[in-house]
């Protein structure tokens, strides 16, 4: 059974036991395609977040800062390129932290008797 994105979401939030028995014939490619998702969704909200909290911030202490100290107009360029940074690192940094996370985890269920295979771990993690 071939579940949309938004039918995923609605039911490992709701009926996370069913879908994850209708998710057990999914391959690994599938579970990283959903992952990539919402992982894209949250990397923008992040970046969004965190270039007007910077904003915000900078403002709001720049009246404690040093009087040769760049003004929110002169890191102009800086604040361009800070949400693409912010995604990118959110992006990456999940990506590899699925994997290690998966690995780890691999490893116990391994030491306490799973024999289905990382792949399965790794699966499971990224849903």
């Amino acid at each position: 059974m071939v579940l949309s994105i938004g039918e995923r979401i609605k039911g490992f939030l709701f009926s996370p036991s069913e879908t994850f028995d209708a998710s057990k014939e999914d391959s690994l490619g599938d579970a990283f395609k959903y992952y990539i998702v919402i992982l894209l969704i949250l990397a923008v909200l992040v970046a969004i977040i965190g270039a007007v909290a910077f904003q915000l911030i900078w403002g709001m202490f720049a009246a404690f800062l040093p009087p040769d100290a760049p003004s929110l107009a002169e890191i102009g360029p800086l604040l361009a390129v800070l949400p693409v940074l912010i995604f990118v690192v959110v992006l990456v940094g999940g990506i590899i932290g699925a994997l290690i996370d998966g690995l780890w985890i691999h490893l116990w269920v391994y030491i306490v008797g799973g024999r289905k295979g990382v792949g399965q771990t790794i699966k499971a993690v990224l849903y």
